[in-house]
């Protein structure tokens, strides 16, 4: 019982499949395509150009005998206003990296100045911070002698003669 249903899910799974046939490829001619490689293809010439195009196909170029020269005039037309185009996109991007190259180097000369002035500023601070901290030092010194000279004063007034004797 249990083979007989997976036979039949494989079955039921295979058969659409088998009913679904390519059609053979055959050789085609560029530039043509026939009812055989593609049934709903435009048999209008002009429909199937503009066909092929949608679908991104590739151009064939028609032999020499079969050029319109107004198309070919006009064609040559284009595609000098398109080398124009893309000569002054060139121009463009070529001005757009020497602009962004001058920023550049505008900028990293900016830099190169900002860190010169940090490390000044660095400096000038760590000199203050020192010559902050011998004053601070001075002072206490000065605090320390005053203190012993007016302890010195005292003790004179009250009669010690040794207290009297200037320091040496």
């Amino acid at each position: 019982m249990v083979r007989l249903t997976v036979l039949a899910m494989i079955m039921s799974a295979a058969v659409p499949a088998l009913a679904q046939t390519t059609p053979p490829a055959t050789p085609t001619t560029p530039g043509i395509v026939s009812k055989a490689v593609d049934p709903y293809a435009p048999t209008d010439p002009d429909e199937l150009e503009a066909w092929l195009r949608a679908r991104g196909e590739a151009y064939y170029r028609a032999p020499d005998a079969r050029q319109d020269p107004a198309e070919l005039a006009q064609t040559a037309s284009l595609n000098a206003e398109i080398a124009a185009n893309n000569d002054r996109a060139e121009a463009q991007e070529q001005s757009n990296v020497a602009d962004y190259e001058a920023a550049k180097v505008k900028y990293d000369a900016a830099v190169s100045a900002h860190r010169a002035a940090a490390a000044e500023a660095a400096t000038a601070q760590a000199n203050y911070e020192a010559d902050l901290r011998a004053s601070q030092a001075a002072q206490a010194q000065y605090e320390r002698d005053q203190a012993e000279w007016r302890r010195r004063v005292a003790a004179c007034e009250r009669g010690d003669r040794s207290a009297c004797a200037p320091r040496q």
